[in-house]
């Protein structure tokens, strides 16, 4: 979630429109660079107002891969959004699919005879859905989201069946502000709140963030994850008015 700042529509459906002009954003993220089997997170999201500017209607879709699994998940947004005296407040659904496919053939097996392993392949079809809420100004913003409402189990025999179980729920809150400190330079903090109910003894993730941005132009901070004590660094250049760069 390291640009989560840039793309909300990975973490909260109701962000879906808030940019106020049809936006894309295109990512790719390798961890663990040079070992075998590491992950590997592609993305690629599109969202805009409708001719009535209180409907939003926006799609994502990514690409995972880690060891011998790779996944593609599909889903489409729709957000709806009331003007405030400061701002807007927007709510928003998706839904979509998850597609799930792990290749056993490439693993080595204590037990060959273990039931779960007997076919060569593992193919799933997941659908979900979520929901959220984000506020949003020229200089706050706040969201809380429920990134998906449907669990999945795997049952001894190696079938996967979905069940519902509120304390399964994990809660997405994401808020920010921004403040000039000179003509040509503006701070912008943010937090990142992962919260699970099936872990109510500490937060999943806390991320903190600020970055610098120097004349419209240049985007320069990072942010410090507490929970995994892990630090981001990141660099983002506005090409133009219509096109951004960064890295993270």
């Amino acid at each position: 979630y390291s640009q989560y700042l840039q793309n909300g529509l990975l973490i909260n459906p109701a962000y879906t429109g808030t940019r106020e002009v049809l936006s894309g954003f295109l990512s790719y993220r390798m961890q663990w660079m040079g070992t075998s089997g590491s992950p590997l997170l592609q993305s690629i999201s599109f969202h805009s107002p409708m001719k009535n500017d209180k409907i939003a209607l926006g799609i994502m879709a990514q690409f995972m891969q880690y060891g011998t699994t790779k996944s593609t998940s599909i889903y489409g947004s729709y957000a709806y959004n009331i003007r405030l005296k400061k701002g807007k407040i927007s709510f928003g659904l998706k839904g979509g699919v998850d597609l799930s496919n792990t290749d056993y053939t490439g693993l080595i097996l204590n037990d060959p005879d273990d039931p779960v392993f007997r076919t060569n392949e593992q193919s799933l079809v997941l659908p979900n859905v979520g929901t959220g809420v984000y506020y949003y100004s020229d200089r706050l913003f706040a969201g809380l989201s429920i990134p998906t409402f449907l669990n999945y189990r795997r049952t001894s025999s190696g079938s996967t069946v979905p069940y519902h179980s509120f304390s399964q729920y994990e809660f997405l809150f994401s808020a920010g502000g921004l403040v000039s400190l000179a003509p040509i330079l503006k701070f912008k903090p943010s937090v990142l709140i992962n919260y699970s109910l099936q872990n109510t003894r500490k937060l999943t993730q806390l991320d903190v963030s600020g970055n610098f941005i120097i004349a419209d132009l240049i985007w320069a901070g990072g942010s410090y994850r507490i929970s995994e004590q892990v630090a981001v660094v990141i660099l983002q250049i506005q090409l133009n008015h219509q096109l951004m760069f960064g890295f993270s």
